[in-house]
C-alpha cells in the first residue's frame, strides 16, 4: 500500500468513526412525524437506523400522509407453549411436493419451522407456515368488532358492528382428549359472521366452511329482509366485502389456500417497524364519536392513519403473485420471523402502480384454558388510489377458546337467530 492509499484508508475509517459517534439513539416513546423524520433518519433505535427500519411506503406515509408511529422498545411476543410443543413433535412428518406445491402430513404447530432461504421452495413453505401454523388459538370468539369506513380528507363516513366466530378443525392445540383434529379432517375451519348494527343490516351474515383440499370454500348467506338462506359461489374468495375496501382474500392480509396463487418470490430479510404489542384501537363505551377510535387519526387529514406503538421486528419479505382473475397485480408481504404472521402488505395493481397499504396491529390474548393467541387489535386497508380506508377494530373483550363451545354450535341456523 502506498502513502496515498494509506491516507485514503485512514480517512475512510475516520469518517466512519465520526458518523458512528454522531449517530444518536432515538429515545423510547418518540413519535416520528414529517416534522422530525429528517432529524432522526440517521439515528438509531435498538441498533437500527430509522431509515433502515422504514419501508419505502412507510416513509412516504410519514412524509406525505400524516402517519406518526410511536416507537417503543421491542419485547418478546407471548405465544402458547403448546404451539411450540406441537411444532417440535409433528413438523418432521410434514412433506412438501414441489410438483403440486401441496404440504401433506400436517397435524399441529408450524409445518416447516426450519426452512431456510436457500430452499428453492422457501417462499411457498412460509405461506404454508402461516396457513397452518399462525398462532391464533383453536376458537376465535369476537362477540363484537367494528368496520370503520373513512373518506380521506373528510373523515369518518360510516361504521358497522359485527360478530365473528371461527372454529379451527385442524391444528388444534387444546382439543378434547388431546385431539388435534375435529371432524373428518377434510376442512380447515368453520366461520360465522353476521352484522349487529346498523339496524338495516342487522342479522345479515355468512356461514363458511373452509376446505383443506384446495377447493373453494362453501358459503351460505342469510338475508334478513327476505328471511332466506342462499348458498353462494365459493369463487367469491377474491371479491370485495360489501361496503368496505377489503377483498375476502385481504382478511388478516392473507386469506387464501396457498396454491391459489401461482407464484411466490422470496425478496429478502430485513427489519421494519411493526405493532405487535399494540394498544386497543377501539373504545366501544364512547359510542360513535371520534374519541371512540383512538387507534385512528381522525382529527388530521387524510383522517385514516394508524395511531399506535411500533417496534423493530425482523421479517421475511415475500412477493405474492395472484391469479389473473384476481384484482391485484402483486402483493408484497412482510412476515414475522419469530412466528408466522403478516404485519403489513403493499398492494400493486396490474399496471404495477401502488394501490393499497395494509397494516395490522396485534397483541397476545389469553384463553381460560391457558391458551395464548395473537389477535388483531386493528387492521387497516388503505386505498390510496381512491383515498378511502376500511379499518377493522376489535373489542377488547375478545375471547379465544371459550369453554363449552363446539364446532357444531356454529351453523346456518345461528344466522337466522341473529336477526331477531
Amino acid at each position: 500500500m502506498n502513502i496515498r492509499q494509506g491516507l485514503l484508508a485512514t480517512l475512510i475509517v475516520a469518517c466512519a468513526s465520526l458518523a458512528a459517534a454522531t449517530a444518536a439513539e432515538i429515545p423510547d416513546g418518540t413519535v416520528i412525524s414529517a416534522a422530525n423524520i429528517d432529524q432522526y433518519s440517521k439515528d438509531t433505535f435498538e441498533g437500527h437506523t430509522l431509515k433502515d427500519l422504514l419501508t419505502e411506503r412507510m416513509e412516504w406515509m410519514i412524509r406525505k400522509e400524516g402517519f406518526k408511529p410511536k416507537l417503543i422498545k421491542s419485547s418478546e411476543v407471548k405465544l402458547d407453549p403448546a404451539w411450540f410443543e406441537a411444532t417440535k413433535k409433528y413438523s418432521g412428518q410434514v412433506k412438501f411436493d414441489p410438483k403440486t406445491r401441496i404440504a401433506s402430513g400436517y397435524v399441529a404447530g408450524v409445518p416447516f419451522p426450519g426452512v431456510k432461504p436457500s430452499d428453492p421452495e422457501f417462499a411457498i413453505k412460509q405461506i404454508w407456515n402461516y396457513y397452518y401454523g399462525a398462532p391464533h388459538g383453536d376458537y376465535q370468539n369476537y362477540p363484537r368488532f367494528a368496520y370503520v369506513m373513512i373518506d380521506g380528507g373528510h373523515g369518518l363516513a360510516s361504521n358497522m358492528e359485527w360478530t365473528f366466530q371461527r372454529y379451527f378443525l385442524k391444528g388444534l392445540l387444546h382439543g378434547e382428549g388431546g385431539s388435534h383434529t375435529r371432524g373428518k379432517g377434510k376442512d380447515l375451519s368453520e366461520a360465522l359472521l353476521f352484522a349487529r348494527s346498523p339496524r338495516d343490516i342487522r342479522g345479515l351474515g355468512t356461514f363458511t366452511v373452509f376446505h383443506d383440499d384446495g377447493t373453494f370454500p362453501s358459503v351460505w348467506a342469510y338475508v334478513p329482509a327476505v328471511r332466506r338462506i342462499r348458498q353462494l359461489t365459493g369463487g367469491a374468495w377474491d371479491s370485495p366485502i360489501g361496503g368496505t375496501d377489503q377483498l375476502n382474500s385481504d382478511l388478516e392480509i392473507s386469506n387464501w389456500y396457498p396454491t391459489w396463487f401461482p407464484k411466490y418470490t422470496y425478496i429478502g430479510e430485513r427489519w421494519i417497524l411493526a405493532s405487535v404489542h399494540a394498544n386497543w384501537a377501539w373504545d366501544p363505551k364512547k359510542g360513535n364519536s371520534v374519541d371512540a377510535y383512538p387507534g385512528i387519526d381522525l382529527k388530521n387529514k387524510p383522517n385514516f392513519e394508524p395511531v399506535n406503538v411500533f417496534e423493530p421486528r425482523k421479517v421475511w419479505v415475500i412477493d405474492a403473485t395472484p391469479p389473473v382473475s384476481h384484482p391485484y397485480g402483486r402483493i408484497r408481504l412482510y412476515m414475522e420471523e419469530a412466528y408466522p404472521r403478516f404485519n403489513m402488505a403493499e398492494v400493486y395493481d396490474k399496471k404495477g402502480n401502488f394501490w393499497k397499504e395494509e397494516i395490522y396491529t396485534t397483541r397476545s390474548v389469553s384463553g381460560p384454558d391457558g391458551a395464548i393467541g395473537v389477535a388483531s387489535t386493528s387492521g387497516f386497508t388503505m386505498d390510496f388510489q381512491q383515498m378511502h380506508t376500511t379499518v377493522f377494530m376489535l373489542d377488547p373483550k375478545v375471547q379465544i377458546n371459550t369453554p363449552g363451545v363446539r364446532p357444531e354450535d356454529l351453523s346456518i341456523s345461528v344466522l337466522q337467530q341473529a336477526s331477531q
